[in-house]
């Protein structure tokens, strides 16, 4: 059946075949279930015989904003449909011509004619949008044995690679990780710098100055600063042991200072060595700035790693060898029973009265006579007062005993 040049309803078929369109109309299938029903066909269409694509170039950036092609047919007043391709993941395509930079490289995005299979093709490079600038705030100061956290600002917002690598110019007075964490370790100023990662080198800088007096009433921050930064470090870290030894590692490098007046300065002078006056945020922890605080370190750090009864808040040396797991001596130690973890104690006369020093197991002992320790208010460097790892030989030196810790 033939339709007229005009927009006609064809209804009321008895039987199964084929409707056929004036000019360049489809042919419709009519089957079976379809006898009876009413179809509207419009007049004809006029095909194209050519198609053009503007713009034939264009660049396009990954996460910038779209841009929209224009398909022309011709002649004029051709009215086919146009269909729209991609022949790259890099850039994407609507069904309207509106295209979109995904990641960078080219594509080639084409319009082809539904009526005569006619098609145009753009040529779309896709750009990654780079970094112009980074900015960190030009100074800052941090106490010594503090740490404190850089922010970096990259522009444009939108740029493809915000990533920065930080460095430390000066390691030896302040270091930074990856997230712009600076911890002061030394004396002095840092240049501390975030380079754009995405090749443009750009960099913004920040100079940081270690200040070695801090208020009294600084001491509570100096703490909740090393609260957070040893709780940081236990999170996903399985068992309690762990979580322990983790946070007194964490606490390496900690120096303590000496109380002048309504200041704490840091180092303190080293002329009498370690002991009694020495402020310290585990001192102040428990309540009486006075104490030795290598006992309150580990307390400290049991606490802060939720140990619970394991290891007592303990104020002194003596007090924790009596109330903290098995004690084992010197001369019983072996591998099997002196594992990371455990305690050990230095005496200057070899009885319980003479013990002055506790510190951690840090390594599982082999019973080669040396034990891997982490300590505070120890000798580091020759210079006293530090959080450090050390090792110790059980031959010839002041250790005691170990008491054994059940986790």
């Amino acid at each position: 059946m033939e339709i007229p040049n005009s927009s006609t309803t064809v209804q009321n078929f008895t039987t199964q075949g084929y409707v056929c369109g004036y000019g360049h109309a489809s042919c419709l299938n009519i089957s079976a279930p379809d006898v009876g029903n009413a179809y509207v066909f419009g007049g004809p269409s006029t095909p194209a015989t050519s198609i053009s694509v503007s713009p034939a170039t264009v660049t396009v950036y990954v996460g910038g904003t779209t841009q929209t092609l224009t398909a022309t047919q011709s002649p004029a007043n051709a009215n086919s449909g146009v269909v729209w391709s991609s022949n790259s993941a890099n850039v994407t395509v609507s069904a309207t011509g509106v295209i979109t930079g995904v990641s960078a490289g080219t594509a080639k995005v084409t319009a082809t004619a539904v009526d005569c299979g006619r098609s145009a093709e753009c040529t779309v490079t896709v750009a990654n949008i780079l970094v112009t600038a980074v900015t960190l705030t030009s100074t800052a100061t941090v106490y010594y044995g503090w740490y404190t956290t850089l922010t970096a600002t990259v522009a444009p917002s939108n740029a493809t690679n915000k990533a920065l690598d930080w460095v430390s110019l000066n390691p030896s007075v302040a270091t930074v990780n990856s997230s712009g964490v600076v911890t002061a370790v030394g004396t002095g100023s840092a240049t501390i710098r975030a380079t754009a990662k995405d090749g443009t080198g750009k960099y913004g800088s920040c100079t940081v100055t270690v200040n070695t007096t801090v208020p009294i009433s600084g001491i509570a921050e100096n703490r909740d600063h090393q609260k957070s930064a040893a709780a940081a470090v236990t999170t996903g870290t399985a068992g309690s042991k762990a979580r322990f030894l983790a946070v007194a590692n964490s606490q390496v490098g900690y120096r303590n200072g000496n109380k002048s007046g309504s200041n704490v300065v840091f180092p303190y002078s080293n002329a009498d060595g370690p002991g009694w006056t020495k402020y310290t945020y585990y001192s102040t922890w428990a309540t009486n700035e006075n104490l030795k605080w290598c006992a309150t370190y580990v307390s400290w750090c049991a606490e802060i790693a939720g140990v619970g009864s394991s290891i007592y808040r303990c104020r002194g040396s003596q007090e924790m060898r009596d109330k903290c797991g098995t004690y084992i001596t010197k001369s019983n130690a072996t591998s099997s029973n002196i594992k990371a973890g455990d305690l050990f104690y230095l005496s200057n006369d070899g009885n319980r009265t003479g013990i002055y020093h506790v510190g951690i197991v840090s390594i599982d002992y082999t019973g080669n006579g040396s034990i891997s320790t982490v300590e505070g208010n120890t000798t580091y460097d020759y210079v006293a007062g530090y959080c450090a790892l050390k090792s110790r030989t059980l031959s010839g030196s002041d250790i005691i005993g170990f008491s054994h810790i059940t986790y």
